[in-house]
C-alpha cells in the first residue's frame, strides 16, 4: 500500500471514540443479533456483503473515518492459529501497513 494512500488518522492512538466499552459490546452485539435475523428473514440478501457493510458501518460508529472503515474492512482476516493463544484470543496492535 503506498504512503499516500493512508489517511492521517489511522497511526493516532484516539482512532476509536469509544466511552463505554460495554456499551460498544452491546452495541456490535446487537448488530450482529439484527443481521442474523434479517439474513434468516431475507434469504436473498448476500451475506458477505451485508456483514462487510455492517463491519464498516459499525467501525464508523465507534469513530473511525468513512475512508478507514472502508480500508479495514478490505483487508483479509488474520489466521486463527496467529491470534489463539493457550485456548483465549488476544488482541495484536501492528502499525499501520503503510508505513
Amino acid at each position: 500500500m503506498k504512503p499516500s494512500t493512508c489517511s492521517a488518522s489511522a497511526n493516532r492512538i484516539d482512532r476509536f471514540q469509544i466511552h463505554d466499552v460495554e456499551l460498544a459490546v452491546t452495541l456490535a452485539a446487537g448488530a450482529l443479533f439484527g443481521l442474523i435475523q434479517l439474513l434468516n428473514e431475507r434469504s436473498e440478501r448476500d451475506e458477505s456483503s451485508a456483514a462487510d457493510r455492517l463491519a464498516q458501518d459499525l467501525l464508523i460508529v465507534c469513530g473511525l473515518s468513512t475512508q478507514d472503515a472502508q480500508e479495514v474492512c478490505t483487508r483479509a482476516l488474520p489466521d486463527l492459529d496467529d491470534i489463539a493463544v493457550s485456548g483465549r484470543h488476544r488482541v495484536t496492535i501492528r502499525p499501520c501497513p503503510c508505513r
